[in-house]
């Protein structure tokens, strides 16, 4: 895995130790299986299910979890039942996932976290992105920008809201 974050590349080798870019501070980081990070806050999911960061919080009470997401001033983790979990200020409900189920992949930002569901369909915490995404299905892949989310799905479409504005870019022509 590589993580762009805060002018800093990070780099989740395949023996679960982490590099940077800019320093060694991970240098005893080892059995890491997943990362995230906000702006220079960087987390770490270790094989047991415990969190690791490099700001002082650290998590052992987390199983079964996947994959983790960081925002602003929460973690989210995805398990391997398709639940979420969470810790962290919870202003503007952006923790309110309790009841999200068939969760296959999630993203965090600010103020909201994002799940997409086994059926195609995204969920999301807040509020005014809600309406914008109710509709969408088809979804393969998802990432919440700051202020907005973006997908892709099955016929070739990236669609992406925020919210001011949304857009349907058609991709099906490109290639990588």
């Amino acid at each position: 895995d590589i993580l762009v974050c805060n002018e800093n590349i990070y780099c989740l080798k395949n023996d679960g130790t982490l590099i940077s870019a800019k320093d060694n501070e991970f240098s005893s980081w080892n059995d890491i299986i997943a990362i995230s990070a906000w702006e220079n806050k960087v987390f770490g999911l270790k094989s047991n299910g415990s969190i690791v960061s490099n700001c002082g919080i650290t998590l052992d009470n987390w199983n079964d979890v996947v994959t983790i997401a960081v925002g602003e001033s929460h973690l989210v983790g995805l398990r391997k039942n398709g639940t979420v979990i969470s810790e962290g200020v919870n202003c503007d409900e952006k923790c309110a996932i309790e009841q999200w189920r068939d969760i296959i992949a999630i993203s965090a930002r600010k103020d909201f976290t994002v799940g997409l569901k086994l059926d195609g369909t995204v969920v999301t915490t807040s509020a005014l992105l809600q309406p914008k995404i109710k509709d969408w299905a088809n979804i393969v892949a998802l990432i919440s920008e700051k202020y907005g989310i973006s997908v892709l799905t099955t016929d070739g479409y990236l669609l992406r809201t925020d919210e001011f504005d949304s857009e349907k870019i058609n991709i099906s022509n490109y290639s990588v």
